[in-house]
């Protein structure tokens, strides 16, 4: 059992709480609300702004950690778009250059009085003695090789 005297100076101190809490509710501020609710207000409004920031910052590190892991992925994949990006540029400029020729062996065609037929060089000299060519031409549905003759440059 509690002592008297411990007993009476808890009934005091709540007495004293309770009568601090009733003329705080019956006094107003200078905004005209209830200091006891003003003060309320305020303390708890303290408390939340201080524990809405701390789990903010612990949400931001938390997401800012996961999309490292999402950065790592997104990394390998545009390293391997940007080979296959390359490789396409290079088959595009091989065709450009390709392209090219044929217009130059087409302005050639037109120049030239005589009757011409197209061909493409399969084999050459590789000694560098002779300079010779080995033609192979394609018409619709036949193929001509000549193999025995030969154009020297």
């Amino acid at each position: 059992m509690i002592d008297i005297r411990r007993r009476t100076g808890y009934l005091l101190a709540t007495v004293i709480v309770v009568q601090i809490l009733l003329v705080s509710a019956q006094v107003n501020s200078s905004s005209g609300a209830p200091l006891i609710q003003v003060v309320t207000f305020g303390l708890f409004s303290r408390v939340q702004i201080v524990l809405s920031d701390g789990l903010t910052s612990l949400r931001d590190v938390w997401t800012g950690y996961f999309a490292l892991q999402d950065v790592s992925k997104d990394n390998v994949r545009l390293k391997q778009e940007i080979a296959s990006l390359k490789l396409r540029l290079q088959e595009q400029g091989a065709m450009v250059g390709r392209n090219e020729s044929l217009r130059d062996l087409l302005a050639m065609d037109r120049s030239i009085d005589l009757s011409t037929v197209a061909a493409e060089v399969i084999a050459g000299d590789v000694t560098p003695w002779f300079r010779t060519l080995i033609p192979f031409t394609m018409t619709i549905g036949h193929f001509w090789v000549f193999p025995r003759i030969r154009f020297y440059l």
